[in-house]
């Protein structure tokens, strides 16, 4: 795809493996406004407070006219890849700044499957399928711009974009008809959230058996690699073993600090929410520590240690091959990692 501003530089990683490999789902403008720009980003658009985008879309395999094909995965929900293209934060105080290359959208739609957009439909609890609302969207990227300030290898949120239409079927459909349709509740406001990532993909994408074992390893070696030209090292001398023990390592340092400051996830279970090059993601579910035990958040320090424990030892069994004594040495990283960052 052509981004709004600029012209993309070649992917680092196995990027272009990725792309030859990629599932996609057509997707259609709809009318809609941008309503926050992260100011921190050199991101490669031009983004403008108040004014549409054409990242303001939604999945549709029917309407006519210009479409984006958005790269999806099975079980991302409601978010899809818009595509890869290297930039890094304005300003950093840091010696090996964080590089970003996979941008998505999320909030587009329901991806039920790989080929198959489901309808958005209300629910009995919680948002509509494929709709993410304006309230989660500002919590995800207030949470995410305060892990960034404490080290916290996480997503960064690009832009808010809000949607004055949504699609139904084949045809756009404006929110207050959505809501008078029973499509969406009335206190929705539905958002498209552009977000960047190093790789998008997660822990559960490289065990999930529905995607063939060629790919699951394009997904791992591509995360090896872009780990490696981050931190300025040798690609040919950093390991597969390197790699591991810095995945597991850095995964316990992020949930250290995190709980170090007082905040739960909640949702690591199974590795959804954990990138493949170290980052804690999603943070609609966090909550943080008001300062007594008795706090339901405080029990989840416990949850969150289990569950991301539980999610990085069947990725290095499932995923990377290793034995069962040769992952639980390699997880003695992961936990002298968060003792030492918990503190």
């Amino acid at each position: 795809m052509r981004f709004e501003k600029g012209v993309s530089k070649a992917p680092i990683g196995k990027g272009a493996e990725l792309k030859a490999t990629r599932e996609t789902l057509p997707s259609v403008e709809v009318k809609n406004k941008v309503i926050w720009v992260n100011p921190s980003l050199d991101a490669p658009f031009n983004l403008k407070v108040g004014e549409p985008t054409r990242l303001g879309t939604f999945l549709s395999a029917k309407i006519p006219g210009d479409k984006l094909n958005l790269e999806v995965k099975n079980y991302h929900g409601r978010s899809a890849m818009l595509g890869r293209v290297v930039f890094k934060e304005k300003t950093t105080n840091t010696n090996n700044p964080q590089i970003y290359r996979d941008i998505d959208l999320k909030g587009i739609g329901h991806v039920v499957l790989t080929g198959w957009i489901g309808p958005v439909q209300k629910r009995a609890k919680g948002e509509a399928g494929g709709i993410l609302n304006k309230g989660a969207a500002l919590q995800d990227m207030g949470i995410s711009e305060i892990f960034h300030e404490y080290g916290i290898r996480t997503h960064r949120v690009i832009a808010i974009i809000e949607l004055e239409e949504i699609v139904s079927e084949d045809k756009k459909v404006s929110i207050a008809d959505a809501k008078k349709l029973g499509m969406i509740s009335e206190g929705s406001l539905p958002v498209v959230e552009v977000r960047a990532f190093g790789t998008q993909a997660r822990l559960m994408d490289a065990v999930n058996q529905s995607v063939s074992s060629e790919k699951r390893n394009i997904l791992i070696e591509d995360a090896r690699l872009l780990v490696a030209e981050e931190l300025g090292l040798d690609i040919e001398k950093f390991s597969r073993d390197d790699y591991a023990k810095w995945l597991v390592r850095t995964v316990g340092k992020n949930l250290g600090l995190m709980h170090q400051h007082g905040y739960v996830h909640k949702y690591l279970s199974m590795g959804h929410n954990i990138t493949l090059d170290g980052c804690l993601v999603d943070f609609d579910s966090v909550g943080k520590l008001r300062g007594s035990p008795a706090d339901a958040y405080y029990f989840g320090y416990e949850d969150d240690y289990t569950d991301a424990s539980s999610a990085l030892a069947a990725f290095l069994k499932d995923a990377m091959g290793y034995d069962n004594e040769t992952a639980t040495s390699i997880m003695d990283e992961y936990r002298s990692a968060y003792s030492d960052y918990k503190k």
